[in-house]
């Protein structure tokens, strides 16, 4: 709990409430369900590094499968946890958290890079609301926010596994998602170092009791080469790291992680691919600069033959005029673009013969040393042949379409929250609003920057219209179907409809905070 929710709660006018509205609407057209065909059976000889998650597979394969492994043998050989992932909101993550607790006391670290959702964001799931992300602390496992840290991975120090996912129910259990579980040395003391970096270095705020708290800039650690992760002085390995300055400070003195950053790497592989290039990837947006090299690598690639497919979501909660722009130019140059539901892994496979794992998405933040990811690139061939066969089942499966231009109406799921003053009067009551929408005939989302609309449609005259003022720009959640956004009730009508985006998400998850009297 923030530090501005005491003080609102404080407030004998100010009540606090928790409060969900849920409804679903269905599909104005008829839409061919893709359907979830069973995962195909890979090859058991890459000794399961290539891990996955798909809603059909409860295998040794699966990436929470495999963290269960990683956490099970930290406690068999006492050792200790590191762990990274933007968003943790998943209970079964905890649970595990919690009983290897007992063995590993003060020795599970769990770095996240989103402070304020990662906290909030167990209250709007029911499974969660007895298992809070704050009951890690009360079992001694320490909790720091590192922002913009948008790696994911697990370490005990004997293995580590990289992957897509956050640890997040949609992740482990729904979303198609790649990993990569490794056993080597110099990957383990090169991510160990990355960890000890972020977590002595840039954390500004670690969770305690109730709450985050600050770290003053001047109390973080400066010297974090051996503290309290063993890291070797020289590695020869490939993880690679988006950030040039996290790079540079890293490999001060001795190179521990790739000097090539994300986007180089990326580059680099598609200038060697010679026959076929496979992308899955919950985002692209070319937009100028760096990022259109991207884009006219493809196009000289396709243009010399090399076949080019490309899978994105088929329900995609940020496909923008900039990402529709940049997936119809390379369309039109005979490269192949499908879509597969709530694909949210990143990979790209060159040639049949490498395959590059990464938690980052094709956009701006790839370019943005503020922004940390990780990728890894794999020439093992049981490897690349396994990541191909999980390749081409989606791509087997995936849609022509995207499903974001059928007119598909809103699953509402709003959170109202009234621990903070936000205004000093009521422009609508949680009940009055509760039957609006449960008496709505269609609802009808727009965005335009910070400015929202809810455009309720109850069957007769006008639409009822609710303006919100959301809190950033960035979705606090968007993976695969869902939308998530944090914001407070407008006042004021500031939303212009002939500049907004209309967004057809399946389920559109709204916070939306006021002061009741």
């Amino acid at each position: 709990m923030t530090e501005k929710t005491k003080l609102s709660r404080r407030n004998k006018n100010s009540k606090l409430i928790f409060h969900n509205i849920n409804k679903v609407f269905r599909s104005t057209k008829n839409v061919d369900v893709q359907e979830h065909n069973p995962p195909p059976a890979l090859d058991p000889k890459d000794e399961y590094s290539f891990c996955f998650t798909h809603i059909n597979n409860d295998d040794e394969r699966s990436i929470i499968g495999q963290y269960k492994k990683i956490i099970n043998d930290a406690v068999a050989n006492n050792t200790y946890l590191l762990i990274c992932s933007y968003y943790f909101n998943n209970y079964e993550a905890i649970e595990l958290l919690e009983k290897a607790s007992s063995k590993l006391k003060g020795k599970i670290y769990v770095l996240v890079g989103n402070q304020k959702d990662t906290n909030i964001s167990f209250n709007q799931h029911l499974e969660c609301m007895d298992k809070g992300f704050l009951s890690l602390i009360s079992n001694g496992i320490l909790v720091r926010c590192a922002n913009n840290a948008h790696l994911k991975f697990i370490s005990n120090g004997n293995e580590c596994l990289i992957h897509t996912t956050n640890l997040s129910t949609q992740g482990l259990f729904y979303n198609p998602e790649f990993g990569v579980r490794l056993t080597s040395k110099p990957m383990i003391d090169a991510l160990n170092r990355l960890f000890s970096y972020l977590w002595f270095k840039q954390t500004n705020s670690m969770l305690l009791n109730d709450g985050w708290d600050t770290i003053p800039e001047n109390d973080r650690a400066e010297i974090y080469v051996n503290r309290p992760f063993r890291h070797t002085s020289k590695s020869k390995n490939k993880l690679i790291v988006s950030s040039k300055d996290v790079i540079r400070e890293i490999n001060s003195g001795a190179q521990i992680v790739s000097n090539d950053c994300l986007f180089d790497v990326i580059v680099d592989l598609m200038d060697s691919a010679q026959n076929v290039i496979d992308i899955a990837m919950y985002k692209i947006v070319f937009s100028k600069g760096k990022l259109e090299k991207i884009k006219q690598k493809l196009l000289e690639k396709a243009k010399d033959s090399v076949k080019i497919r490309i899978l994105i979501p088929s329900v995609k909660v940020k496909i923008s005029k900039f990402m529709r722009k940049s997936l119809d130019q390379l369309k039109h140059k005979n490269i192949e673009v499908k879509y597969y539901r709530e694909l949210h892994g990143k990979c790209i496979i060159v040639d049949n013969k490498e395959t590059l794992i990464m938690t980052g998405n094709m956009d701006k933040y790839l370019l943005d040393d503020t922004s940390k990811d990780i990728g890894y690139v794999m020439k093992n061939a049981h490897f690349v042949q396994n990541s191909i066969k999980f390749f081409n089942h989606i791509w087997d499966d995936a849609a022509d379409e995207c499903e974001i231009d059928v007119p598909i109406d809103l699953h509402i799921n709003l959170i109202i929250r009234s621990y903070e003053q936000i205004s000093s009067r009521i422009p609508i009551s949680v009940h009055k609003l509760e039957n609006k929408i449960h008496s709505s005939k269609s609802i009808r989302f727009y965005r335009d920057n910070l400015e929202c609309l809810l455009s309720i449609e109850l069957g007769s005259g006008r639409p009822w219209k609710l303006y919100i003022k959301l809190h950033n720009k960035e979705p606090v959640e968007d993976q695969g179907d869902t939308l998530a956004l944090s914001g407070m009730i407008n006042h004021h009508q500031d939303l212009k409809r002939s500049k907004a985006e209309s967004f057809s998400v399946r389920n559109l998850s709204l916070k939306l905070l006021w002061k009741l009297r």
